[in-house]
């Protein structure tokens, strides 16, 4: 038996009061949602704005500083995807949900010279006070094989493009330095094998460790080793010049220190007299 409640036009009343606060408090969550919706789009927007601006005033500061570089320097602007967005955390989900977002193009400058570039940002000095931004200034930062790492900025470009050039011509001098090593093991091999045709002539590498006060560097160099038919063996150091220094000699039978003065003595030699 269902026993049906009557409830008083009192009653009555404040349901639909109820109902009404309820709809109400819904209608203020959405328009709140909306508001900050709003104030984050914009807020985004800005942020947006900001980079932009700064991308344009870093290309003209690049732009400024590239008219005093020489010829052989490229000026280059690259672009690139970016965007801003709006999230909001899913408590159902647990997850952020990103429910308004705008992608945008951007643009960086750049200058570059073979495999060296020279990037231009905005330098803000740390002082006592903190960071202050108005009173940076634009500087220009390099890179590329051979540099110092660092975060190095430069306001001069002459100083930048001697930086660049002394690293440059230092590895251009080592690579002929190198190449000078490689042809003159070749020039004295063929000297010694046509010389001596009879001898085995053996090219080498070596090393040793050089000390300058507390500071040691290894020194490599090429070698080149001759065995001669009556047991002697020389070993030389070839210099880029081609001149020899003279690292190792052995004779036959050499034991100890008696055994080659013994063979040191029995060497004769034709020397003309003045």
């Amino acid at each position: 038996m269902t026993t049906e409640i009557q409830l008083t036009p009192a009653e009555l009343e404040m349901i639909k009061l109820k109902r009404e606060q309820l709809e109400l408090k819904k209608k203020e969550d959405e328009l709140l949602e909306q508001a900050k919706l709003e104030k984050d789009i914009a807020h985004a927007e800005k942020t947006m704005a900001d980079r932009i601006a700064n991308d344009n005033a870093q290309i003209n500061a690049t732009l400024d500083f590239f008219k005093y570089f020489p010829k052989e320097y490229t000026y280059i602007v690259d672009e690139f995807e970016d965007k801003v967005q709006v999230s909001r955390w899913n408590s159902e989900t647990k997850q952020t949900d990103v429910i308004w977002v705008k992608p945008f193009t951007r643009r960086r400058a750049r200058v570059k010279n073979g495999l060296y570039g020279v990037t231009v940002a905005w330098h803000t000095p740390n002082t006592r006070a903190g960071y202050n931004r108005n009173a940076g200034e634009w500087k220009m930062y390099i890179n590329g094989p051979g540099l110092p790492y660092g975060n190095t900025g430069y306001t001069r470009c002459k100083t930048v493009i001697k930086k660049i050039k002394d690293v440059t011509d230092g590895i251009a001098a080592k690579a002929k330095f190198e190449e000078d090593k490689k042809d003159a093991v070749k020039t004295v091999f063929k000297k010694i094998a046509d010389k001596y045709p009879s001898a085995t002539v053996v090219t080498g590498d070596s090393g040793e460790r050089l000390n300058y006060g507390r500071k040691s560097e290894w020194v490599s160099y090429p070698t080149i080793t001759v065995n001669f038919d009556n047991g002697i063996m020389i070993k030389y150091r070839v210099y880029p010049d081609g001149s020899l220094g003279r690292k190792e000699i052995t004779f036959p039978n050499q034991k100890d220190a008696w055994s080659l003065m013994d063979a040191m003595s029995a060497l004769s030699f034709n020397i003309e007299k003045p």
